[in-house]
């Protein structure tokens, strides 16, 4: 390989023995999938063409030739839901309909040549190779060694595997379809503490809202309101940051960044209500010179009617 390209690596039929591909062909399985089946027989293109079987976008589609074949899965007991959850997921939005490959696609999570489903143990380090900064606020969390001793996937549990939907506020609280009850009986102290984060939440959302909607106004009236962007965009990177503390399911990890995001939204609303007032007083001003102007025409047009009658 090195008079081809030197950084091609050489181990993948190690790599492909060691996967549960390779495992039931050595055992004499001739239905599971080999080379060929992935980067196809003689027109082998390089993993950077668009075009390749293999290329980023392509991947989750090449596996669901075999992996979405009922008949084809049915002596192995595998479900072939996986691609059609995996295209309506937040991941699979991102890589097929637009294209994005930075989203994972099912190498990513399962490996290519080493083709192994990754473990209940495994699975939180594979999320974590993208979602670094929300594992090491779960590890922190008490949920990590409850869900230890329950032996419990740590992301999956609440999110899903593949047919994992971008999250929303709804997941946590004490009502609807909020993933705590799956675990927290109602009146429980963690419902308690989901309930007041989502409380926490939906205030800075609340206090971002109101802001917005009250420079729309003043913008709308000719008032220059753009500095206060400044303060809603740090509103919301507040909010983002709360919501991704939740997984420290502790409630003072959400309340500091929330009340930052308050304390911000509410300069915004400040700057808002003083544009907001500084027009009524440009209209009452504008009322009064109206006023003004008025009772003078009047006053010269009587005058001029006066000196007309004189002659």
């Amino acid at each position: 390989m090195r008079r081809y390209n030197p950084k091609l690596p050489t181990d993948q039929l190690a790599r492909y023995l060691t996967s549960v591909h390779g495992q039931k062909l050595r055992a004499g399985d001739p239905q599971v999938a080999t080379c060929t089946s992935c980067h196809g027989v003689h027109p082998v293109r390089p993993v950077a063409d668009a075009v390749s079987p293999v290329f980023a976008v392509n991947v989750p589609r090449t596996c669901a030739r075999c992996h979405a074949d009922a008949e084809r899965m049915k002596p192995y007991g595998i479900p072939t839901t996986q691609f059609a959850q995996f295209k309506e997921s937040v991941h699979g939005q991102a890589l097929l309909e637009r294209g994005n490959r930075q989203a994972p696609a099912c190498n990513d999570c399962h490996d290519n040549h080493g083709a192994v489903p990754p473990g209940v143990a495994s699975v939180a380090n594979v999320c974590a190779q993208c979602h670094g900064a929300t594992r090491d606020l779960f590890v922190r969390s008490p949920h990590k060694e409850a869900f230890d001793v329950l032996g419990q996937s740590e992301c999956t549990t609440c999110h899903g595997t593949h047919n994992i939907a971008f999250p929303t506020d709804d997941m946590i609280g004490d009502a609807g379809p909020a993933v705590c009850l799956q675990c927290h009986p109602p009146g429980s102290p963690g419902i308690t503490t989901a309930a007041a984060m989502r409380t926490r939440l939906e205030r800075v959302k609340a206090g971002i809202a109101e802001a917005q909607g009250l420079l729309a106004r003043a913008d709308r009236a000719g008032m220059d309101v753009t500095d206060s962007n400044l303060d809603l965009d740090e509103a919301r990177t507040q909010l983002i940051i709360a919501r991704a503390a939740t997984h420290a399911a502790s409630l003072p990890a959400v309340e500091s960044p929330t009340q930052a995001g308050i304390a911000a939204a509410g300069r915004a609303l400040a700057v808002g209500q003083g544009a907001i007032a500084e027009i009524a007083f440009r209209r009452r001003g504008l009322g009064v010179a109206l006023v003004v102007i008025g009772f003078v025409a009047l006053t010269l047009w009587l005058k001029l009617r006066e000196l007309e009658s004189r002659h």
